[in-house]
């Protein structure tokens, strides 16, 4: 009896030093996903320079009333991604289409700061048609807006082209909101000019 108490004894101090061990080791400290698997970057330290943009693809956005009777997205050139004038529409008017930046609190050590300074726009603008892009900075409560910079491609092709966005100091999401607006126009109807990207890096 006497030897089967201290067996007993023996095996729970080796396995309460056991489970010390592997604490020490982390091997509990890892954070498991829902189905209980071990996820080994779930504890990583973050990267250091990896820079995190805001993209957008051009049917995302949201079109302006003014264009809703000859829009279009997704056109054949580009299914699913581009946006333009409705194809058989004969309307020379603008198409004006916005889009919310949202901030990805990655880059910087101020995570409202992403440190971002550049604007790019890809765009298609065949001859009699322009297609443009502009970050607009907006104060908080008044929406007193404010336009950064703008990318144009007028009558070009296709194109992805960029302008430095620093005129106004850095992109500070503690103090504004930003959106980027997109505008199309053409002064022959046969014309297609296209938004197809967007990014803030």
């Amino acid at each position: 009896m006497r030897q089967r108490r201290k067996a007993l004894w023996t095996f729970f101090g080796l396995s309460i030093l056991t489970a010390l061990l592997m604490w020490g080791l982390g091997i509990f400290g890892r954070v498991t996903n829902s189905a209980g698997a071990i996820n080994p970057t779930a504890s990583a330290a973050p990267q250091v320079g990896v820079d995190v943009p805001w993209t957008a693809v051009a049917s995302t956005g949201i079109v302006d009333e003014t264009a809703l009777d000859y829009f279009a997205f997704g056109l054949p050139a580009l299914p699913g991604t581009s946006a333009g004038f409705r194809p058989g529409s004969l309307s020379t008017l603008p198409v004006y289409l916005r889009y919310n930046v949202t901030n990805t609190f990655d880059n910087n050590p101020s995570p409202n700061m992403p440190g971002w300074n550049t604007l790019e726009f890809g765009s298609f603008s065949p001859p009699d048609s322009t297609a443009h892009a502009t970050l607009y900075r907006v104060r908080i409560c008044s929406g007193i807006q404010q336009p950064i910079c703008t990318v144009l491609n007028q009558a070009d092709g296709s194109r992805c082209d960029t302008c430095k966005a620093d005129a106004l100091g850095p992109i500070d999401f503690g103090n504004f909101l930003y959106y980027v607006e997109v505008g199309l126009r053409r002064s022959d109807a046969n014309a297609q000019p296209r938004a197809h990207t967007l990014r803030i890096y």
